[in-house]
């Protein structure tokens, strides 16, 4: 797989010339002998590269179809730090709480947005936890997931009523959140 990342990324930073060729055509659109010029055309090698990125995704969605456990490029290292900076954003909340800003700082806007926050965390923290370990049969089908994305929703929804004044706006975001939390629970 890495042989194939770099063999996609060498002809992007070859230098063959194709810099050069756009540049005399440039300059003979310029020249007005009243020829029409087509515009130059990408050399072989970016084609090559296109077809090789086309190459990698079609193997990596079959060995996702073949091992529905791998997870397209995450190591469990990677996954645990996925846990753990879900944290960050609630931590910053009581930060900013315990040590408001101004007088008026705490409120219910204020509250309800921590509590967006607050509510995401555990859900999320489970879900990378069971990715790291590997202990979920699907990377991708499985209920941790659908409840992590439900509840980032969730925060949005609790978001938009904190941070929006506008009743139109902050109801159309809710129902638009709704409305992608839905397919995430049909069959």
């Amino acid at each position: 797989m890495a042989s194939r990342r770099r063999m996609l990324c060498a002809p992007l930073l070859a230098r063959d010339g194709w810099a050069d060729r756009f540049a005399s055509d440039r300059d003979s659109k310029r020249s007005g002998n009243g020829a029409a010029v087509r515009p130059p055309q990408p050399p072989e090698a970016y084609k090559t590269a296109a077809a090789a990125a086309v190459e990698v995704a079609l193997d990596v969605a079959a060995e996702t179809r073949a091992n529905p456990r791998a997870l397209v490029g995450m190591s469990p290292r990677q996954e645990v730090w996925n846990a753990v900076t879900m944290a960050t954003p609630l931590l910053v909340c009581l930060l900013c709480w315990a040590f408001p800003s101004s007088p008026t700082y705490r409120g219910p806007r204020t509250a309800l947005i921590m509590a967006g926050v607050a509510l995401h965390l555990p859900a999320s923290v489970l879900y990378h936890t069971l990715l790291a370990l590997r202990a979920l049969p699907d990377a991708v089908d499985n209920v941790p997931r659908k409840v992590d994305q439900s509840f980032i929703h969730v925060s949005c929804v609790a978001s938009v009523w904190g941070l929006s004044t506008d009743f139109a706006y902050a109801a159309s975001c809710t129902a638009l959140n709704v409305y992608f939390v839905a397919p995430l629970w049909s069959p």
